[in-house]
């Protein structure tokens, strides 16, 4: 509904509407039938430096954000990076996670990309983390059969 810019959804679950904000752009690009794509990673480590301990945990955050082209689909990507200095508190080498506690005490577990970056880090230590969150969302044009 182009007026209320309302899109309404329908898969196996059922049906459901989401009510478009100024944020989404091309809205009017939109058509009956098109899909919605969603795709989400959460906590990917692509960096772990072990770092001299001095017991001073840090954080930093940086974001940020695509969207489509004027007559483009609507699409978005959001992403955040947040590099860490804190203390290792689990490592599961198989599953390739690492959990650290972060300078507010909160525990982090992020999944290592690369594990051999596993192979020197124990519990107790202290490291950067340099991890990634993503979201990207597109609206695509179904390919005629």
């Amino acid at each position: 509904d182009k007026k209320s810019r309302t899109i309404y959804f329908k898969n196996n679950e059922g049906e459901s509407k989401f009510i478009a904000g100024p944020e989404i752009k091309n809205f009017d690009q939109i058509k009956k039938g098109d899909r919605l794509n969603v795709n989400y990673e959460l906590a990917m480590a692509i960096e772990l430096i072990k770092t001299k301990s001095d017991g001073i945990r840090s954080k930093v955050e940086t974001a940020s954000e695509t969207t489509s082209k004027p007559g483009e689909k609507p699409t978005r990507l959001i992403s955040n990076t947040t590099t860490i200095i804190a203390d290792i508190v689990a490592v599961d080498r198989a599953k390739k996670l690492v959990s650290v506690k972060g300078p507010s005490g909160k525990v982090t577990t992020v999944t290592v990309k690369n594990p051999q970056l596993l192979a020197d880090v124990n519990v107790g230590e202290q490291v950067k983390v340099v991890y990634y969150d993503a979201m990207a969302a597109s609206i695509t044009t179904p390919k005629k059969k």
